[in-house]
């Protein structure tokens, strides 16, 4: 029995496994607020809460005021930090479906510390916060994707929210030389 317990113990002193992965979050709660904005013209980005991690956005709750349709979201980047707020980009984008209520996807939408959530859609009206400080960013027309686009500040918070994880770090720890 002995024999057996050292040889589990030398096993697990060899092979440590460690594996650690953070979540993330971008955009504002998706709430009932006290406006609406309709954006059909026009991509937005919500600038309330940049992403706090790298990784994979998996899962998005949209609330729409009025039903919202063809609905594609992306995640934005800033490609010229000394352009910012004006310039941005798309990282990663993807249709989902329409929706009436409020509505959770699960996305695929690859994500770096500090972008921003954004979308476009061609009728209705999601819920928004005016005025507000931090606020949106907003261009005309269909820009996802788009390449170092100039977009304007607007003051809504939009409810768009999206929540992933950092990929897991898997270090394995293989020790020589052990004594026994």
């Amino acid at each position: 029995m002995k024999k057996i317990l050292l040889i589990i113990c030398l096993i697990l002193a060899i092979f440590q496994m460690v594996v650690l992965a953070t979540a993330i979050d971008i955009g504002a709660t998706a709430s009932n607020r006290n406006s609406s904005s309709s954006y059909a013209y026009g991509t937005v980005v919500d600038r309330t809460n940049p992403a706090n991690g790298t990784g994979k956005i998996t899962f998005l709750a949209i609330y729409p005021y009025q039903a919202m349709q063809n609905i594609q979201v992306a995640t934005f980047y800033c490609p010229d930090p000394v352009n910012f707020p004006e310039k941005l980009s798309t990282r990663d984008s993807e249709s989902i479906a329409n929706t009436s209520g409020y509505t959770e996807y699960l996305v695929d939408l690859d994500v770096v510390e500090g972008d921003f959530i954004g979308l476009y859609f061609t009728a209705g009206q999601i819920e928004a916060t005016n005025p507000t400080t931090n606020g949106t960013w907003k261009l005309a027309g269909d820009q996802i994707p788009c390449t170092n686009a100039t977009f304007a500040a607007h003051n809504f918070t939009l409810s768009i929210y999206g929540t992933g994880a950092t990929p897991a770090v898997a270090t394995t720890n293989i020790f020589m030389g052990v004594n026994f």
